[in-house]
């Protein structure tokens, strides 16, 4: 009776040593395992979600970046070459004495204020944008002025106005005007030949 009792404790001593030799070496490995793998699932399944939801913005940031592109060009087509400063310079002054303005002042520019270098998206062009002051002054009624600058905005090219300051003349009904329209120009990046100043 004794070897048998001592057989059974023996027998459950070596289940209860073999269990947990078999829990510690492989059972553990394999939840250890199992842990990394549901982590790396998850985080595969959360980055999977990040793309599909980026995957689905990919048309509408196309469609931006196109429209985008469009306003580039749109834009850069209303801006002459440097070559035609005087041009615009010119069609600038005929169009304020075609309203009736009274020119007191008129201070062209010949040195550009701002210069900015672009690179067109789908040709890798680069294009270098001037900005050139002109300081104007004048004298005439707000009807004229307002259809001055209605046409202006309406011309082929790219001017815009700033520092606008009006007041009433103390000699007549008339207004005097001041204000700086800007002419941009654009040149190639390399081409540093033209100047306002020939």
């Amino acid at each position: 009776m004794q070897k048998q009792r001592n057989l059974f404790i023996g027998t459950i001593a070596f289940v209860i040593v073999a269990t947990l030799c078999w829990y510690l070496i492989y059972y553990n490995n394999l939840k250890n395992s199992l842990n990394e793998m549901t982590a790396s699932y998850e985080r595969i399944e959360n980055e999977n979600r990040k793309y599909s939801q980026l995957e689905k913005k990919i048309p509408m940031i196309e469609k931006e970046w196109n429209q985008l592109k469009n306003e580039l060009t749109a834009m850069l087509d209303k801006i002459p070459p440097s070559a035609t400063y005087d041009n615009i310079s010119k069609m600038l002054y005929s169009l304020i004495q075609q309203n009736n303005l009274v020119i007191l002042t008129y201070n062209e520019s010949v040195v550009a204020i701002d210069e900015k270098e672009i690179v067109i998206p789908d040709t890798k062009e680069r294009l270098v944008i001037e900005k050139y002051p002109i300081d104007i002054e004048l004298q005439g009624n707000f009807l004229n002025f307002g259809n001055f600058l209605d046409q202006l905005s309406y011309t082929n090219y790219h001017l815009t106005t700033s520092n606008m300051r009006i007041a009433q003349n103390k000699y007549n009904d008339d207004q005097d005007i001041s204000f700086i329209s800007y002419i941009y120009t654009k040149r190639e990046a390399a081409d540093l030949s033209y100047s306002t100043t020939d």
